[in-house]
């Protein structure tokens, strides 16, 4: 499914392993000097594939999410899971999305800054050895494992951000398994209001603007 909505006042994001601090390399946080409105495109997808590992054949169900938070003003468009476009010349910056609590939590604005004073005081109490501390997180996910969960890329132009485009999957028996439970999270942790389905067919001027896949 594919959506459109806006986030007002955008100045922070995080994606993370809530017990990430920041200086994790597999963490993701940007601070915005501005308070503008921006744009999301969302699309989730289900997965259900046949695999074949080590002469074992099943199938690998779950749901594939791909988001676009961009300025009012930019080009890019999100076209299909991890697959996106961006103008000439812009510049890419990806990071790789880790976990190592099996828990990912998505968030802007004061929910970002939730899940960092999480990330802080949970590393503050390891260091004095506290016993009191909660190890969950009410604004995670708990996935089935741990290692990679997804991919952001940021895109610049002149030195200023023009999005943030991220990328990532929850395999089948995570704590979110519907289309409807994993949106209504991005909703709630992404402020993102007037969000509707969209079912535009996209289309981009060639010399002006370049191509983009994770894959």
């Amino acid at each position: 499914m594919r959506y459109k909505g806006e986030i007002k006042d955008f100045h922070k994001f995080v994606i993370s392993d809530p017990q990430f601090s920041k200086d994790v390399r597999c963490r993701y946080e940007k601070d915005l000097n501005t308070n503008e409105d921006w744009i999301v495109q969302l699309l989730i997808k289900e997965v259900d594939e046949p695999v074949k590992e080590d002469g074992i054949e099943y199938n690998e169900k779950g749901l594939d999410f791909s988001i676009l938070i961009k300025r009012k003003n930019s080009i890019s468009n999100l076209l299909d899971i991890g697959q996106y476009t961006y103008e000439i010349g812009a510049k890419l910056k990806k990071t790789i999305i880790g976990t190592d609590s099996a828990q990912i939590c998505i968030g802007v604005n004061e929910k970002a800054e939730e899940i960092s004073d999480f990330a802080k005081r949970f590393n503050d109490s390891k260091n004095v050895k506290s016993k009191n501390f909660e190890h969950h997180s009410s604004f995670a996910i708990h996935t089935l494992g741990d290692g990679k969960f997804g991919t952001v890329a940021e895109c610049s132009k002149r030195g200023t951000t023009d999005f943030i485009l991220i990328e990532g999957y929850f395999e089948e028996g995570s704590e979110v398994e519907t289309i409807d439970e994993l949106k209504d999270y991005l909703v709630k942790q992404l402020n993102i209001e007037n969000l509707e389905l969209c079912n535009d067919i996209i289309e981009f001027d060639k010399d002006f603007i370049e191509y983009e896949g994770f894959y």
